[in-house]
């Protein structure tokens, strides 16, 4: 062949440059090979050509030459210990990378290569330096005959950590360490390693987070995310540094891919060293994700070796010097490709068939031309494999098979278990296994025959003892290999008795009920009566609930999916409360991966099939959620009361009139009436279940009516709520905020006292009653729309920060974002220097961008752009775009999604920009809009401070600019608004009052002395709140107020305010300032120097004066 011809070709070369003393020795060439037993015997009919195809021209000249007898040497080259060869300078990247992280940060390492190329052994190689150092090195694997058990090889890796910090000296501190950093989470996590040395034991019956929690569509998977990430954290120290290798992620299930994508792109670490490989595209396997391309990521593609590592390897295996083995690698080189595994099993199988062979020196000697013209060109590692697991022994080889189809990893008791079964059953339906079906000699029993078996297969390289009771396959080919040895038929019997061994003996402990599951969904196609059908779902149904509470939902899908090929009349007939069950757990699922469509299918065939209002409860919750996560919340109002109508005694009307509510708000007032706040904390907790549904329900109704803007809907609801919680009990979810949203139902109706009241009744009952849920809801509503009214800007940060902090940690997104925008736009009005800011909202942001909630950025992007704008970085200040946001998508998305909020907080945002830029039309068009019904929504928030305000300046504008006094009647609104706000007691009231009442003295040409001395006294009280930006506005607005009348103070009133405005970091401002002193500087000078020139002729007119001084502020 051409391979032939290619090897004498470059031997024959070789020889003629050797020197006559070449320490090769040629061995007379062989006529026959030992041959084993026929394949025949070995193989059926069908593997035979399944394995035909896969080795192809092989090792030897057909697949039918090729089983040869064990060694009988007790030599196995494949098991022998090298150095890892051609690899310096990848060896040298790992090891720096180890460096970097000893002293600081992070690094991910992304080592890719086709299969064989020697991944492993390279990241192997860390090992000794990071024993050297007290570091840990962990490791853990997928393979390709794997199971759905999600996280596997993370939760193999982080086990193997637990293991290590428990047994350093350091062990107290870091269960401290965790306790502190990882906190509620962390007897969740401890129920998914192995280890309970290091963490708090826990129950099988542990529920990670609650009920609440997991009916939020997409808010677990980054709170599992995020704890993984505070684990790492807690145990990574300069004095233990980890390594963190993940093997074959190109097999990890979605959930894990997910995570290893977190990890990899976490730059908060310290101290740890990720390592993720994988392999190349070939094959048809899959091709690496676009993640580990990332810049700062370290990437180390192996190929195969050249010609001088080869020979090198190929020495090192010998125990020869390399000058001796030259013509000998020349000839592996080209048999195998160059690939490293493929070298170590092609001189393994020279050595079998006895062309490779120890003289009485035992030094190793070959023959060249046998090698060359027995063996036959092959770099598929597969083919090498096959023919290894070809020439075993039968009982050894049904042995390994056995253990391939339990995975990569397997332990010894569960491959005696299956052998026991084996022996045991007498159907004779696995005649395959027939050299198994042997009774144990005696005085040994079939662990010790099991134990004796894999130490000859370990000595063959084919597995390796990793513990005393556990073996792993040497390579995922060797277990491939064994594996598709079986017919798919064979496959199935065996799969389906490998379930009833994991059921058996491990029952649903750890993951063994995913290990059931699979092997059941593997072998379904032999089950036959309606008992094996009922138990197909029901072990499905078990491990898809087990997958959703580990959120690894795609997987759960998998496992609900079972029902997909089952007749679904004969299902729900014979096991209708199981699929009650696990159509409500697919619907949860289906939601978290954002297929809503297929939650929704799930849900109606729920409500189709319910015997009873009972069973409805969990669809029509699943159906509210769905509908909720797409932002199309009429559906979820739709669906939410025919929840109410058809599941609860509770009646709500859809479109309830002001009547309805003000009936319901006059009985509530007579329950709470002469109840002091220390008889409603004392209200006990609900008792019933159903009265638990019906306040979720009804919680979720109105809060859904509110942000559809239906006012009268949303507060009936959460007055029904009130009185329930008033009648039936108190739940720690909905009673705060019921009782929060009374107040602001007293607010509406002008009763500042009352909502002051049960604003700080809400916040006591959040501590009274220990909530974990809507929390954050309650307290940025609270502290946004009722307890603003009595608190300066500076008194609201805190708590608002503190509410997006408890938001972020109890994964309640919706209003941990809500709260992060309330925060931004407290800050925002306080004056705090916005290069501070700005920075203090990108940490924020990046706090909350792993989370992926895009659709709730609605509330933290407007401010942060109005900060860009302001600080210079927008090519245009007076227009809402740029980095953070597009003003146009941006509105069209929060109008589409119905947040009328959200909307008018962007456009006064865009409001406030236009005025302060001048941008007139810009400002008049903001302020007619907020004038609607989205502007209406701001009447209760805090942002309505600002939205009087700049609404007044600019109407204040607009009259003086010829425009109708419409816009002085608006203005003087404005006044009267904040005259009200100061008689109850708002500090910031004043501060706004009196700055409008100076711009309302310029604009009705009152005298310059008087405007002078209002501009000073709204100066002096800003200065006084410290609040820079309204200091600067009111100096600007003075200078600008007096400039056709005093040219000296007016230019003192804008210089210092250009001074202001630099202290406050608006660098855009302080240019547009400049530029217009610049213009006024230019003007002054030319109507001086006119005057001047005409003063000996007649003096100008006042009305010509005011007229160029308007042409000019135009």
């Amino acid at each position: 062949s051409l391979g032939n011809w290619i090897a004498l070709s470059r031997v024959k070369e070789l020889q003629n440059r050797s020197q006559e003393n070449s320490t090769l020795v040629f061995l007379p060439p062989t006529k026959t090979m030992v041959r084993s037993r026929p394949p025949t015997e070995i193989f059926d009919d069908a593997t035979i050509d399944t394995l035909g195809a896969l080795s192809g021209s092989i090792g030897l000249s057909s697949i039918s030459d090729s089983y040869s007898s064990m060694n009988t040497d007790g030599i196995n080259l494949t098991n022998k210990r090298t150095a890892v060869h051609g690899r310096n300078q990848q060896i040298g990247l790992l090891q720096a990378s180890y460096q970097s992280v000893t002293h600081h940060g992070r690094q991910v390492c992304i080592v890719k290569g086709t299969s064989g190329t020697g991944k492993t052994a390279l990241v192997h190689t860390l090992r000794e330096p990071v024993a050297e150092t007290d570091g840990y090195f962990v490791e853990g694997k997928w393979c390709e005959v794997k199971t759905r058990a999600p996280f596997a090889a993370i939760v193999e890796a982080l086990s193997d950590l637990c293991d290590l910090v428990a047994q350093s000296e350091d062990a107290m501190n870091c269960r401290k360490r965790l306790q502190d950093i990882v906190g509620a989470d962390l007897s969740f996590l401890s129920g998914l390693f192995s280890s309970t040395n290091l963490l708090p034991p826990t129950s099988k019956d542990t529920i990670p987070f609650s009920q609440q929690d997991l009916d939020k569509a997409s808010n677990v998977p980054a709170r599992f995310i995020l704890a993984l990430k505070n684990f790492l954290r807690a145990l990574s120290s300069p004095k233990h540094p980890i390594v963190f290798f993940l093997d074959d992620i190109q097999w990890a299930d979605e959930a894990s891919q997910g995570i290893i994508k977190a990890l990899a792109t976490d730059f908060e670490f310290n101290h740890v060293l990720f390592v993720f490989a994988f392999r190349l595209a070939n094959d048809n396997e899959a091709p690496y994700p676009q993640w580990t391309k990332q810049p700062t990521n370290i990437s180390i593609e192996l190929r195969n070796l050249d010609s001088r590592s080869v020979n090198a390897m190929v020495a090192s295996v010998l125990e020869l010097d390399q000058n001796a083995t030259r013509e000998l690698s020349v000839v592996v080189e080209t048999k195998t490709g160059s690939n490293p595994f493929a070298i170590k099993q092609f001189l393994d199988l020279l050595h079998s068939e006895r062309l490779l062979k120890k003289d009485a020196t035992t030094k190793w000697k070959w023959n060249i031309d046998t090698v060359i013209r027995k063996t036959s060109y092959s770099d598929n590692v597969v083919g090498l494999v096959v023919q290894k697991v070809a020439r075993l022994r039968k009982d050894l080889r049904e042995m390994l098979i056995l253990a391939s189809m339990l995975g990569f990893h397997f332990y010894t008791e569960l491959l005696t278990k299956v052998v026991e079964d084996i022996v045991n059953d007498k159907s004779g339906v696995d005649d395959f296994f027939s050299s198994i079906k042997m009774e144990p000699a005696p005085n040994r029993s079939y662990e010790v025959i099991v134990s004796w078996m894999l130490d000859m297969a370990a000595k063959e390289g084919l597995v390796e003892r990793t513990s005393p009771t556990e073996y792993k396959f040497n390579h995922d080919r060797i277990q491939a290999a064994f594996y598709h040895t079986l017919s798919a038929e064979s496959k199935q019997r065996m799969h389906l008795r490998m379930a009833r061994v994991w059921k058996r003996k491990f029952g649903s402990l750890g993951n063994a009920v995913f290990h059931v599951a699979d092997h059941t969904n593997r072998g379904k196609k032999q089950l036959s009566t309606d008992a094996e059908r009922l138990d197909l779902l029901t072990v499905n149904a078990t491990a898809g609930k087990a997958a959703l509470d580990l959120f690894a939902f795609r997987t759960a899908l998998e496992y609900f999916g079972v029902t997909d090929s089952m007749d679904s009349a004969w299902v729900w007939k014979h096991a209708h409360d199981l699929m009650i069950e696990v159509m409500g757990n697919s619907a949860r699922a289906a939601n978290y991966l954002g297929q809503h469509s297929k939650a929704e299918k799930a849900c109606l065939l729920v409500i189709e099939n319910a015997k009873c209002a009972e069973d409805k409860k969990v669809a029509y919750q699943m159906l509210v959620s769905s509908y909720a996560a797409q932002n199309t919340f009429s559906c979820a109002l739709d669906i939410g009361h025919n929840a109410l109508k058809e599941c609860t005694n509770v009646s709500l009307s859809r479109n309830p009139g002001v009547i309805d509510v003000q009936r319901n708000l006059t009985r509530t007032r007579s329950l709470l009436k002469h109840k002091s706040d220390q008889e409603l904390l004392q209200i006990p907790m609900v008792s019933k279940d159903d009265i638990s549904f019906h306040t979720k329900i009804l919680g979720s109704h109105s809060l859904h009516a509110l942000m559809m803007d239906e006012q009268n809907l949303a507060t009936l609801g959460f007055l029904r709520l009130m009185q329930m919680s008033l009648t039936e009990g108190v739940t720690a979810e909905s009673t705060p905020t019921a009782t929060m949203m009374y107040g602001i139902c007293e607010l509406t109706l002008g009763s500042y006292e009352k909502a002051d009241r049960f604003g700080k009744l809400a916040l006591q009952m959040l501590e009274t009653y220990e909530s974990k849920q809507c929390v954050c809801l309650t307290k940025s509503l609270a502290y946004g729309m009722l307890l603003h009214w009595r608190l300066n800007h500076a008194e609201l940060h805190q708590p608002l920060y503190e509410s997006f902090d408890i938001g972020l940690k109890q994964y309640d997104f919706q209003f941990a974002h809500f709260s992060m925008g309330l925060y931004m736009y407290s800050r925002l009005h306080s004056g705090v220097v916005l290069g501070g800011l700005e920075t203090e909202m990108q940490v924020m942001l990046d706090r909350v961008r792993p989370f992926n909630q895009e659709s709730l950025m609605l509330w933290a992007l407007p401010p942060l752009q109005t900060v860009h704008c302001l600080r210079g970085d927008a090519d245009d200040p007076a227009i809402l775009s740029g980095d953070a946001m597009e003003e146009g998508p941006f509105i069209e998305k929060a109008i589409e999604a119905k947040n009328y909020s959200g909307v008018a907080a962007a456009r006064l945002m865009k409001l406030i920009l236009a005025f302060n830029f001048r941008y007139t039309p810009e400002a008049k068009n903001m302020e007619e809009l907020l004038r609607t019904d989205a502007g209406k929504s701001l009447k209760l928030h805090f942002n309505n401070l600002q939205l009087h305000l700049y609404s007044g300046l600019t109407c204040f504008h607009l009259y003086q600019k010829n425009h109708p006094r419409k816009y002085l009647r608006r203005a003087k609104q404005s006044i009267q608004h904040f005259k009200q706000l100061k008689k109850i007691g708002c500090p910031t009231a004043a501060v706004y009052l009196s700055l409008l009442e100076a711009e309302a003295a310029a604009a009705t040409k009152k005298k310059t002395a008087s405007v002078i001395a209002k501009f000073e006294e709204a100066i002096a009280m800003a200065r006084a709140a410290n609040l820079l930006n309204t200091e600067g506005l009111a100096l600007e607005l003075a200078g600008f107020a007096i400039a056709n009348d005093d040219h000296t103070r007016s230019q003192d009133f804008l210089e210092q305010a250009v001074q202001t405005y630099r202290r406050w970091g608006a660098r855009s401002k302080v240019r547009w300032l400049e530029g217009q002193i610049h213009n006024y500087r230019s003007m002054w000078a030319h109507f001086e120097g006119v005057r001047m020139r005409e003063s000996s002729r007649f003096p100008p007119s006042p009305c010509q004066t005011t007229a160029a001084y308007r042409a000019l502020d135009e």
